[in-house]
């Protein structure tokens, strides 16, 4: 007998029985239903298996396909974008820089300092925060850094003082635009030497946490090179207390 289309072949009696039998229609035997055509599959592999539930659970396409994702990117560059903008704007209260006839009555800082120094008895020196500026300004010459060329040059350097805590405040422009970074301070004299503890920072208007700020405090050393002469100075002292609008220091009178 001619073998049916989709017929299950007999084992028993070789009767090609239709494909919906379940017992040999010759000798009633039961059919092994894996002998129909297609009925017979591979088993799926291990790495197959995964990477269906994987797509399964993780579609990839679709309207949502990725959309976490893509939030998190768009996210990321809001907040840069809003960080570059906020450092690029100048903060609040920069002071003006005084004008060329102005810095010939500047107060010579340092000089009053040495005096103090020499003092038998213990002596007060009063600086306000506008005589501090104003010795900066006549101390530190602009230049060019030599990082970028010469354009990326140092402007100048000013402070702004609050009860407690100092504000150092470094200009410099890059192609001719002024970029500010503020380092802020409390001040102490401790065995002989004139300690600066940060306490946070900001760079432009964006603020900056302390924690952060010991590691890009760095920034600022140059300018405290550049004082080196009036630090050592300090390190003499008893005493230094910072005031809202002024530094009161106290001479150690010598042995």
């Amino acid at each position: 007998m001619a073998e049916k289309t989709n017929s299950i072949v007999c084992k028993q009696c070789g009767y090609a029985n239709e494909g919906q039998r379940v017992y040999c229609h010759n000798c009633g035997t039961k059919l092994d239903r894996v002998l129909l055509p297609g009925a017979e599959k591979k088993e799926e592999s291990l790495e197959k298996k995964q990477k269906r539930i994987r797509k399964a659970v993780t579609p990839t396409r679709g309207f949502f396909a990725g959309f976490g994702k893509t939030f998190i990117i768009v996210i990321l560059w809001a907040v840069l974008i809003a960080a570059t903008i906020q450092i690029a704007r100048p903060p609040d209260g920069i002071p003006a820089p005084l004008k060329a006839d102005a810095l010939i009555d500047v107060r010579a800082i340092s000089m009053d300092l040495e005096d103090a120094e020499q003092s038998t008895v213990p002596k007060k020196v009063t600086m306000t925060d506008a005589e501090i500026n104003g010795f900066l300004q006549n101390s530190l010459k602009a230049k060019s850094t030599g990082l970028i060329g010469d354009e990326l040059k140092f402007l100048r350097a000013y402070v702004t003082l609050d009860e407690g805590v100092i504000r150092i405040t470094t200009v410099q422009s890059i192609f001719d635009y002024p970029l500010y970074g503020s380092s802020y301070y409390m001040l102490a004299i401790k065995d002989k030497k004139l300690v600066a503890t940060n306490v946070g920072g900001n760079f432009g208007r964006l603020m900056i946490h302390p924690r952060i700020m010991m590691y890009i405090d760095f920034a600022f050393q140059k300018l405290w090179v550049a004082l080196s002469r009036e630090k050592k100075l300090l390190d003499q002292f008893q005493s230094i207390e910072v005031h809202k609008g002024h530094v009161d220091v106290i001479s150690k009178p010598p042995v």
